[in-house]
């Protein structure tokens, strides 16, 4: 059976169509964040020593009251006053900062970036789900021509062969089903076993992936790295 495509903006589908693409204004900004670190874990990072502070009080810092410090009060410092080590032993840290917190290079074995970058939500879904009830809107009205008159972009890849001549892309049942085989590009869902959608999230490829059309307009083999500039924001 061929599927026809035919995108439409009738007013029906509007007073889905505003809530659900204003609520993905709000992911790309959130998505800058996960894509591009957190300024808080740098943060964190130099409180917990992670740069060898070089003034007062931190972890391995270089002068006073430090510990490990390198001159009077820490906790084995290397010259006068105050220190549990004295001048023998260095303390914990010594003069140089020690080894607290220090960042270690990521085994490639236990870390897979491609993985990552399709499927990792980052927790968002305390925003999708949690905040927003999401799920609900779109096990409720989130159909796949819908979906696909949006922007969001299908991997043709992951189905079983001919699924997509079989079902019904007016049924937003089968959009709840397209999430819960990872169908959907950038979108994380649960599905139970009564086929509901309990939660969702998105991952940067919902900005950062495409797909090559070669089932039909929006249907096809993924793109990753290539800016999916078909997403509408109508707010």
């Amino acid at each position: 059976m061929t599927v026809f495509f035919k995108v439409s903006r009738a007013s029906s589908s509007r007073s889905f169509v505003m809530p659900f693409t204003c609520a993905f204004a709000v992911a790309l900004s959130i998505g800058a964040v996960a894509c591009g670190g957190d300024d808080d874990d740098v943060a964190a990072l130099d409180a917990e020593g992670g740069t060898s502070g070089s003034s007062s009080g931190g972890k391995g810092g270089s002068s006073t009251g430090g510990k490990g410090g390198s001159s009077t009060g820490g906790k084995g410092g290397s010259t006068s006053t105050g220190g549990d080590g004295g001048t023998g032993e260095g303390g914990e840290g010594g003069s140089t900062g020690g080894t607290a917190g220090k960042a270690t290079m990521v085994s490639p074995d236990d870390y897979d970036g491609q993985e990552v970058f399709r499927f990792d939500t980052f927790g968002d879904e305390q925003l999708w789900t949690g905040t927003l009830r999401m799920h609900e809107a779109i096990q409720a009205a989130l159909d796949p021509m819908t979906a696909l008159s949006l922007g969001l972009k299908v991997d043709a890849d992951v189905l079983p062969e001919g699924t997509l001549e079989e079902v019904d892309l007016e049924d937003p049942a089968t959009t709840v089903a397209l999430i819960g085989m990872n169908a959907v590009v950038g979108v994380q869902g649960t599905v139970d076993s009564e086929g509901n959608l309990t939660s969702v999230g998105i991952t940067c490829a919902l900005c950062h992936s495409s797909v090559d059309d070669s089932f039909a307009p929006g249907i096809g083999r993924r793109l990753d790295g290539w800016a999916n500039i078909d997403l509408v924001l109508l707010c």
